[in-house]
């Protein structure tokens, strides 16, 4: 297709009008739109449309489709100021979304764009090169910030010699920040543990007196947002505990080994302590026995589940590979003792990667040596936030390659990206399948991993391979929208179909796309209200949403919202249609209007507004409403009982 337009120039012309301000004034705001491209690949290849839309706190404005061959576009105007990103898709001939970019986040009225918004557009599901670089980090460690943007820290420089700098990327691509110094660096296997407060721990692996000089490393507080970086005493944690980071003054290692032989004790580490005194990195009561695990185990992995609880999974018993453990447990800190309840993992796993989602699972890595080469899968591992409930199911998504030295990112859609030597995997938990994503070459070299990185706040992962190159990922614009459905079943906004609203399942193999839309399955009788299946992805006070089900006989579908995952107010769509609360006491609503239903195999539309503390709820042959106690929160989708087809949902202000 012939360009009329350099590609990497490409102009839209917004004229966006915004509506009166509390004062009562106006403002008409005009600006360009300039997509950017990478070096490799080609965005705009087979690109015919232009699709573009406005995200707006009450849904998703579609602007229009052009092409993008034939010069600037003038787009129809915005009369809702409350614009939160612009999204520009592009499609191939048959309508298909193979390329997008998404703005950073948006303040029309407070800091609207000065003359030009720049929008990186680059490949869906590809790895896309840019020809910025920065110094070489070989063998670094990548963790997110609480603010959007990461920090790289550890490895060595071209010269081979460990890197003491630390950098700070994001939320935008080229926005990089000098972070803390850490004194002799660090390599080998070492961790960098994010405490919830923008500060972090560094602990393990090997430290240096000069650039060929091994020291015994000590571990390190950094606080990345004064550059300042607090040393403490060695700690002597066992080889092989499992480490995780609960909140910013508790840090657990579980069991690890003595000489042959697992261990359970659990220590608890205050890094807090380290800005107590800096200078002699005393640790005085800061590192203590905090009680002990049911089973030993060293070589496990441990995953922060809350405040005060943990998941262990796997890990081994003796030093003999027939010993691995192929189970779960959680351990709570209040008590210092493992929950009863294990989870079976299916085989074993020892120093699996493993990290939690935002809906509330737990998504671990499972490499298994078979005859044929490395195999993997990725399990999602459901626990129930009830004390008294047994843990949940696990579901297992086959990965195309694996080895067992792989980390997971999670991304904005619910899909993740396992991040190792051999390559890329792009892993969706709903459908449940997994696809090698291509590397872009260049002229005479392919990009290679390993490669680190963090999240931006466009949708994508920034990722930085061992020479430094800036390299992206596009997981597609479900990561800034929400999750999207093969068939369109799931919109956000009434009349915008393909537009999802960020639902990330948290028991995957409970939930399956089909043809009429996404379709739940729940046959357990003591189903706990934590273990809601589908998590929309923001917080809400009031809204409006609007649910078309389809249900067979007997089932049960849930709405639920709330600020915890065990203190939710829900509404119950099934026999009769009511609304309750788990975890405190119930709501006071009034009689409802219309019969309750007692059979609904048919598709019905339930609309329930919130607004304060009143809840209205409407279907076709009445209506509920309930006064409780309002929070902001999560909105989540569920099945209660039987199964039940969600075929849309539309969700918005009141």
């Amino acid at each position: 297709m012939p360009s009329t337009l350099p590609k990497r120039n490409a102009i839209l012309l917004f004229l966006l009008a915004t509506v009166s301000t509390a004062s009562g004034c106006g403002q008409r705001l005009a600006f360009d739109v300039v997509l950017r491209t990478p070096s490799d690949p080609d965005p705009f290849a087979d690109v015919r449309l232009l699709r573009v839309s406005a995200d707006l706190d009450r849904g998703v404005q579609r602007l229009g489709e052009v092409r993008w061959d034939q010069g600037p576009v003038v787009l129809p105007r915005i009369s809702n100021p409350a614009v939160q990103r612009i999204v520009v898709e592009g499609l191939n001939e048959q309508g298909v979304v193979i390329s997008s970019g998404a703005s950073g986040p948006l303040d029309l009225l407070q800091s609207p764009p000065d003359g030009v918004l720049t929008i990186d557009f680059s490949r869906v599901g590809a790895v896309s090169l840019w020809p910025e670089e920065s110094d070489p980090r070989r063998g670094g460690r990548a963790v997110p910030l609480t603010d959007g943007r990461w920090i790289a820290v550890g490895g060595s420089g071209a010269d081979g010699c460990p890197r003491e700098d630390t950098q700070i990327f994001g939320p935008g691509r080229e926005e990089v920040q000098v972070g803390p110094f850490l004194p002799g660096g660090r390599a080998g296997d070492f961790l960098v543990l994010p405490l919830g407060n923008d500060e972090l721990l560094v602990t393990g692996g090997v430290s240096f007196e000069d650039c060929d000089t091994e020291r015994a490393p000590i571990p390190y507080l950094l606080r990345p947002s004064d550059g300042l970086a607090f040393p403490g005493a060695a700690l002597d944690w066992a080889p092989g505990a499992a480490i995780a980071a609960l909140r910013e003054d508790l840090v657990l290692a579980a069991g690890g080994w003595r000489e042959d032989l697992a261990r359970t004790e659990v220590f608890a580490l205050d890094p807090q302590v380290f800005k107590a005194a800096p200078s002699s990195g005393g640790l005085a009561g800061a590192n203590e026995l905090l009680g002990t695990l049911s089973i030993p185990r060293a070589g496990g992995t441990l995953v922060a589940l809350g405040p005060n609880r943990a998941l262990v999974l796997g890990g081994q018993t003796r030093t003999s590979t027939d010993s691995a453990l192929d189970d779960a447990a959680v351990f709570d800190a209040t008590r210092g003792t493992s929950l009863d309840e294990r989870i079976g993992l299916g085989e074993p796993l020892v120093g699996a990667p493993a990290q939690r989602t935002a809906a509330g699972s737990v998504i671990v890595l499972s490499p298994d040596l078979s005859a044929s080469g490395f195999r993997s899968e990725v399990k999602a591992v459901t626990v129930k936030q009830a004390r008294s409930a047994p843990l949940g199911d696990v579901t297992a998504v086959t990965v195309v390659t694996g080895t067992a030295t792989s980390e997971l990112m999670t991304l904005g859609d619910g899909s993740l990206l396992k991040l190792g030597p051999d390559g890329l995997d792009w892993i969706q938990l709903l459908p449940r399948q997994a696809r090698p994503v291509e590397n872009p070459s260049t002229m005479d070299e392919t990009i290679e991993g390993p490669f680190i990185g963090g999240s931006l706040n466009d949708g994508r992962l920034m990722l930085l391979d061992p020479e430094g190159r800036h390299t992206t990922f596009n997981p597609g614009p479900a990561a800034v929208l929400g999750w999207r459905g093969p068939a369109g079943a799931l919109v956000l906004a009434e009349g915008e179909p393909n537009l999802g609203i960020g639902l990330v399942p948290l028991r995957p193999a409970r939930w399956r796309l089909t043809r009429d839309g996404l379709e739940g399955q729940q046959n357990a009788d003591d189903v706990e209200l934590g273990e809601w299946a589908v998590a929309i992805d923001r917080t809400w006070m009031d809204f409006d949403l609007t649910v078309d089900l389809r249900a067979q006989a007997g089932s049960e579908a849930m709405v639920l919202w709330g600020a915890e995952v065990d203190r939710f107010t829900y509404l119950a769509v099934g026999a009769a249609i009511q609304i309750g609360r788990f975890g405190s006491a119930p709501p006071t609503c009034d009689e409802g209007i219309g019969p309750a239903r007692t059979d609904f195999a048919w598709a019905t539309e339930v609309r329930v507004q919130r607004a304060g503390q009143r809840v209205t709820v409407r279907w076709p042959q009445g209506q509920l409403t309930c006064t409780f106690n309002a929070r902001s929160g999560w909105l989540g989708l569920g099945v209660r009982r039987g199964t039940v087809t969600f075929r849309s949902v539309r969700v918005g202000l009141p």
